[in-house]
């Protein structure tokens, strides 16, 4: 029960944080605020693809996505809560370790190899939905 309380709240705690920081900042800047304060937004904005987070940016680049196809507040949420997921999964399965050292090498090796499946199956469904360059 405690590594369930414990997988939950971490699981808000990195999609909170995914939040404030990833998501609001970019559906801010695509509806053109400024620090808080509303501007209409004449047109739809175009998403700087340059400027993209360093996860989405890795999603385009390797599956070829077609950010004028793909609903970009919807993509940022989908990626937050995989993303918060995957932090979730690590963490709770690294607190079955006692040395803290062996805690930090075994997060890492788990990390990247879990975030990237993810990401994967991310990039498949765009790619089945035909989000892609390609189609």
């Amino acid at each position: 029960m405690r590594e369930v309380i414990l997988f939950v709240l971490t699981f808000i705690f990195f999609d909170m944080i995914y939040y404030v920081f990833t998501i609001r900042k970019e559906v801010n800047k695509i509806r053109g605020k400024s620090k808080g304060k509303a501007q209409k937004a004449k047109k739809k904005k175009k998403v700087d693809e340059a400027k993209l987070p360093v996860e989405i940016n890795y999603m385009v680049l390797r599956y070829r996505l077609d950010m004028n196809k793909i609903v970009y507040w919807r993509f940022l949420q989908i990626m937050g809560v995989v993303t918060s997921f995957d932090l979730a999964l690590v963490v709770t399965i690294v607190s079955f370790i006692e040395s803290t050292g062996l805690q930090l090498v075994v997060g890492l090796v788990l990390l990247i190899p879990i975030l990237v499946l993810s990401y994967h199956f991310i990039g498949l469904y765009y790619r089945k939905k035909g989000m892609t360059l390609d189609v």
